[in-house]
């Protein structure tokens, strides 16, 4: 059969690698539909042999009459494979070749197949470079003639003759590498060959962003796509992992483009960058949020987990970020039932900073409205590549890790200048429930009622009470409660009464200011009631809520008071109640 010039198959082409100095020299294959005029052309012929355990020591053969010889004394033959590929490549037109001597050559690929106890386990392949050109080995195989006074090769259609000319033709071993595949490329990370990670979304592509996505994106980990709004800007520089000639482009394309650049084999033509916040109604966006399994929130912002965390239609998010100093970095995953959102994690991981000694200093430097200190946006941001490194490999790791498990977690690690050590707390997470109250969400979780029962508890025969911390979000109208504090001192308690006394303002209210960015406020009272008592107000309990309503009415805010009984939980707002039992 006559080949058409249409009718040919991708052809295996070959780039040079040559740097002076390195005796060695690294060919790189590709398989194109048009060969290039600098890429060396290839004619490329398989053998593979039968699978063996152990085979004898054999000297490589130099020769096409020895390797020939090799094997056919496995049974196998490179001469017929030789002969059907060159007639392959070969038109009614005769070889089209470009160009002869060093942009083309002839490549014997022995696959052999390694096998233990009966099971192949791995294919060794073992290349040999044939030293003549494509025309002249095929007239040395009497498969091709040269067409006199022209420099082009046709089918020996006549059949003439069987020559042993191609016996002498020299062989020399060149080393064969294939490009791993993503299960190869996993296993060389570390990583079980079938964990191929989420269909997932990376939202915010700056310097953490760009660093997951650089990371997992080596390692073939998850199939990801890349939302963020912004564009590079030379500052970003300092610790993106783009370049100079980034500027201008958007930070999503830029880290898909370096992405998919990585691995070869990994090279999308689709894309996979959104320009457009996260929260957009972008609906290929919103299309491809649907079909994800795994949401990455490194914005920064704490509006997007907020929001995300009232949506139903988001996959399972993880919130990610690095503490404005670049001490610590903190990972908020939501349990993979969505039952634990990241606002609750977020008010559990605030408790943690107001109750725990490592949270003193945890949010210096924060600016209240991103979770680090500024975001990448401002050019004042001062955080040290070399940090951001450290956090990035951590948090890439844990996340990829901690993907598995189904439960939510709030870890936090923190980083020792001096040391290099890194401290680890692993932050409870508890169950969260919601009430609505007069246009108001409530939102509280277990440990939050837990250190109010504790603390009634404690203060048995008598009862006790004390402040109220939480989060306000006046646009969504939300509550998220925080922490509760103890009774000052100067409190009066006794089995039927209890009249707070004042706190140290100065001290508890600034504490908590400073220790959460402001994030973290007053937001009203809570106290118990005594064995058998219910967990309804007294008339002094709506004397008190009165007052409160009307203190904190002129910051526009809402008053709650929580009464705690022995089997109940009474909230209060601004005069509605709803009681909860245990």
């Amino acid at each position: 059969m006559i080949l058409s010039e249409d009718s040919l198959e991708k052809e295996l082409v070959f780039q040079g690698v040559n740097f002076e100095g390195v005796k060695t020299q690294t060919l790189i294959g590709s398989y194109t539909d048009s060969l290039k005029k600098e890429a060396p052309y290839c004619l490329s012929v398989s053998v593979v042999l039968d699978a063996i355990e152990n085979g004898p020591i054999e000297e490589y053969p130099f020769t096409l009459g020895g390797l020939e010889d090799l094997l056919s004394r496995r049974g196998s033959s490179v001469v017929q494979p030789l002969k059907e590929t060159v007639l392959k490549h070969v038109t009614d037109k005769g070889l089209q070749v470009k160009e002869q001597g060093s942009k083309e050559f002839v490549l014997v690929l022995l696959g052999i197949p390694r096998s233990r106890l009966g099971i192949v386990q791995k294919l060794e392949v073992q290349g040999f470079m044939v030293d003549a050109g494509i025309g002249i080995l095929g007239q040395s195989l009497s498969v091709l003639f040269k067409a006199k006074e022209e420099n082009k090769w046709y089918r020996d259609v006549m059949g003439g003759s069987e020559s042993d000319q191609w016996k002498s033709v020299s062989i020399f071993p060149v080393n064969v590498k294939c490009y791993p595949n993503e299960e190869e490329i996993r296993q060389y990370s570390d990583i079980t060959p079938d964990d191929g990670g989420p269909a997932g979304i990376i939202a915010g592509a700056g310097a953490l962003g760009g660093m997951l996505a650089e990371i997992w994106g080596r390692e073939c980990w998850g199939e990801w796509a890349y939302v963020d709004d912004d564009t590079i800007q030379a500052h970003n520089l300092v610790r993106h992992i783009s370049s100079n000639s980034a500027v201008g482009f958007p930070k999503a394309v830029v880290v898909n483009s370096l992405v998919n650049s990585i691995h070869s084999e990994k090279v999308n033509s689709q894309s996979k960058a959104f320009v457009t916040s996260i929260l957009s109604e972008d609906k290929v966006l919103n299309d491809k949020i649907e079909k994800s399994h795994f949401l990455v929130d490194v914005t920064t912002t704490l509006h997007v987990p907020r929001v995300v965390s009232r949506s139903d239609s988001f996959p399972r998010t993880v919130s990610a970020f690095i503490t404005p100093s670049g001490s610590a970095s903190v990972m908020l995953l939501e349990d993979k039932h969505r039952e634990i959102r990241c606002n609750s994690l977020e008010a559990q991981y605030y408790r943690a900073i107001l109750n725990e000694d490592w949270g003193e200093e945890h949010l210096s430097g924060h600016v209240g409205r991103h979770w680090v200190g500024a975001d990448c946006r401002e050019v004042t941001l001062s955080l040290s590549n070399e940090l951001v490194h450290i956090h990035a490999a951590t948090l890439a790791r844990q996340i990829r890790k901690k993907s598995s498990c189904n439960e939510a977690k709030i870890c936090v690690w923190d980083y020792h200048d001096n040391s290099g050590a890194i401290s680890f707390y692993d932050i409870p997470v508890f169950p969260c429930r919601s009430i609505f109250l007069n246009n108001w969400e409530v939102i509280w979780d277990d440990g939050f009622l837990k250190k109010i029962t504790a603390f009634r508890s404690d203060s048995l025969p008598n009862e006790t009470g004390g402040i109220i911390f939480g989060i306000v979000d006046q646009k969504d109208k939300t509550i998220t409660l925080v922490n509760a504090c103890p009774a000052p001192e100067n409190s009066e308690s006794t089995p039927s009464s209890f009249t707070r006394g004042a706190y140290d303002s100065e001290s508890i209210l600034d504490d908590c200011k400073n220790r959460t960015a402001g994030i973290v406020t007053y937001v009203g009272e809570w106290h118990s009631h005594p064995p058998n008592c219910g967990a309804l107000t007294s008339g002094d309990d709506i004397g008190q809520l009165s007052f409160l309503s009307t203190e904190l009415q002129v910051e526009g805010l809402p008053a709650l008071m929580i009464i705690a009984s022995e089997s109940a939980i009474g909230f209060y707002l601004n005069k509605h109640g709803i009681v909860v039992n245990f």
